[in-house]
């Protein structure tokens, strides 16, 4: 229903020319490159995140959805069998075309990968399968369930990531599916659980998951997503807008680079079984009870969850080694390179090849001699490995608590986990990941361009400052995320409005929650940064426009411009507001109309990624009705908004209309 956002577009998507013939960079000391593409529209990160935006127009239809669930339940004595499946069947993302705005290396549309059109075309869904088996023991009451399943902890009700409900992860593919129920968003996971009735008022459940289940983000480039790289993405670009999306790894730098290189700036994403966890070793144990004499009477648990992440992290192996590395001039570079992998030739050798080397090269600019071999590359880029990394025994203890007040129900829980992992900014990352590729000491190409050692082109605070690594190997495992000490608190009331009420509605039921997430030892900025999620991000380090070191532009940086905002904080909170109404008898025809409004708000702070509940000045409002005409038949029709949180807010301009018809049978 909007138009694109720029600011969360690639700038080469935007501006396909913008770099043609120097990649916007100047090794020799000309900042009017880099310069160009700071002052250019779009964001420096954004060509990672927005193929969901580039393949949808303004008012298009985005979903077309047709649904089909069935539900069985067998019986034998006191045992219980039940099985629930989905299949879904979407006209518009059945047999896609990706669209591409930058067709450099690519044709301008190409067919949609199938473990995309698996997710948001034709997909079946086992929504639960399990056996249950009730029966006594020493006097007390037994439940034992085993199968495909959900279980749901905590009183959480809008702020889901990173609460107690952390069994059964999302499936964000769902999330914003016309007519989608709440709970079928959750994915069931394979578990062993076991209920015991300690008294009439306590119980005591035991859980052992036998199968590893993972959050499903928005699959790339469907309409909701804010990641080219998780849900199906198959290569990143590890650059600042410089660089047009190369899926075939068929690119060659341009200008200076391109003397001496021909890496691409594309690298793989390696499969994403690569990084996933074992499946045993999650388990948990909750004891909740009642306490009817507490006040009003008071519903109480305790928790306790050894699990492994469901959400993805990015983590990296560092590059191979630039053929330079040791090199500590130009003659011991091209002696070590073999004249590079570039076009070196086409600039006069004579002007720049030191006297002793020119015997060596022959009329086609190769080597006649064997001084190092030829041709190696000095700037291998394309050897950085990307993958989907799940850290593993992320420990969770909390507490729930369920109350009146008054005329309000009072509900609420705090979660803590002492080694919660949180996402390193990733293109800090990156900058440690090709610290193998510069020279040790800085190479002066007369005339042509100075060659930065690592400590002046990428410096990076991860590996060299926070974990005390100035030596990063080659092909070295850099990981993307630290475990810190994560507190959460949610409280949600609501209340139920009779018919007394000054609009005249029937019923009205209003939701409030508000709640905050607390790392309690995140590391100040000067240490390292954690990850925001900007389309705009770049580097915390002094950028070659000279932001974050007086002013004076240094073309050896391959920052563009420092980045000053956008990282993680250590508090973040929000609040969610939600109210249906329902009128009967209203609206002639129609039993049953129910207005629905919410209003989402992202009040101070970031969130810690990838579980982002908060993000600063982010709003979200949803207004539409529901029809019901009978038990069987109704329809409903939304409005989503998004607004709000700057570049951080990915989803700023993807507001959207929907529409659902439901029938039962």
């Amino acid at each position: 229903m909007e138009a694109r956002n720029p600011d969360l577009i690639g700038k080469l998507n935007l501006t396909p020319d913008l770099c043609d013939g120097d990649d916007c960079r100047d090794f020799g000391g000309d900042p009017a490159p880099n310069q160009r593409l700071v002052e250019a529209p779009g964001g420096f990160a954004a060509h990672n995140q927005d193929n969901g935006n580039l393949n949808y127009e303004q008012y298009d239809p985005v979903a077309a959805s047709l649904k089909w669930t069935s539900e069985l339940s067998a019986y034998w004595r006191d045992v219980v069998f039940r099985a629930r499946g989905e299949l879904t069947f979407d006209a518009i993302n059945y047999n896609f075309e990706n669209t591409h705005a930058n067709t450099r290396y690519q044709p301008q549309h190409t067919a949609r990968a199938d473990v995309i059109e698996d997710q948001v075309g034709a997909r079946l869904d086992l929504l639960e399968a399990f056996v249950a088996v009730p029966f006594m023991l020493a006097g007390h009451e037994f439940l034992l369930s085993v199968g495909e399943q959900r279980v749901r902890w905590g009183e959480a009700t809008t702020i889901q990531l990173n609460s107690l409900n952390e069994i059964n992860p999302p499936d964000q593919n769902l999330l914003y599916v016309p007519g989608v129920e709440l709970a079928d968003i959750f994915k069931p996971v394979g578990m062993v659980s076991l209920t015991a009735n300690l008294n009439e008022n306590t119980a005591l459940e035991l859980l052992y998951q036998y199968r590893w289940e993972a959050l499903a983000p928005a699959a790339a480039g469907s309409f909701m997503s804010t990641s080219d790289i998780g849900g199906g993405g198959d290569y990143a670009v590890i650059a600042e807008g410089q660089f047009p999306e190369d899926p075939d790894f068929v690119g060659v730098p341009q200008g200076t680079l391109g003397l001496i290189s021909s890496s691409s700036a594309s690298v793989p994403i390696l499969p994403e079984s690569y990084g996933e966890p074992r499946d045993g070793g999650q388990y948990g144990v909750s004891l909740r009870g009642y306490l009817p004499d507490f006040y009003h009477g008071v519903e109480w648990g305790l928790y306790f969850l050894n699990y492994h992440s469901r959400l993805p992290y990015g983590s990296i192996y560092a590059t191979d080694a630039g053929c330079w590395r040791e090199a500590s001039n130009l003659v011991g570079a091209i002696a070590a390179c073999g004249l590079f992998n570039g076009s070196l030739t086409g600039i006069g050798l004579d002007a720049i090849v030191p006297p002793e080397l020119l015997d060596l090269i022959g009329s086609d600019g190769t080597f006649s001699g064997t001084l190092g071999g030829l041709g190696k590359e000095p700037v291998p880029l394309d050897t950085l490995k990307v993958f989907l990394d799940y850290p593993e025994d992320i420990r969770m203890f909390g507490v729930s608590f369920n109350t009146t007040v008054g005329l309000w129900s009072l509900a609420g829980e705090y979660s803590y986990r002492p080694n919660l992992p949180a996402q390193v900014h990733l293109q800090d990352l990156v900058f440690a990941g090709v610290n193998p590729v510069f020279p040790r000491q800085e190479i002066v190409i007369p005339g042509v361009a100075t060659i930065p050692t690592a400590q002046s082109a990428v410096p990076n605070f991860i590996e060299s400052r926070y974990r005390r690594n100035s030596n990063i190997q080659p092909n070295q495992l850099i990981r993307g995320w630290e475990a810190l000490q994560v507190g959460q608190l949610s409280l949600t009331g609501i209340r139920i409005f009779s018919s007394s009420n000054p609009i005249g509605a029937d019923q009205i039921i209003l939701i409030t929650e508000a709640g905050f997430t607390h790392v309690m030892d995140m590391p100040g900025l000067h240490e390292m940064q954690f990850d925001g999620g900007g389309a705009n991000a770049t580097h915390a380090g002094p950028g070659a426009d000279g932001s974050g070191s007086g002013g004076v532009p240094d073309t050896r940086r391959i920052a563009p411009t420092q980045q000053t905002r956008g990282f993680a904080d250590d508090f973040a909170w929000g609040y969610r507001v939600l109210a249906r109404l329902e009128y009967n008898d209203f609206i002639p025809g129609v039993p049953t109309w129910r207005p629905i409004l919410a209003f989402f708000h992202d009040v101070d702070g970031v969130s810690i990624a990838p579980m982002q509940n908060f993000i600063e000045g982010r709003r979200q409002f949803v207004v539409g009705s529901q029809f019901e005409f009978s038990q069987s038949l109704s329809t409903t029709v939304l409005y989503q908004g998004f607004f709000g949180g700057g570049d951080l807010n990915k989803l700023d301009d993807r507001d959207h209309l929907s529409l659902s018809l439901v029938y039962t049978f």
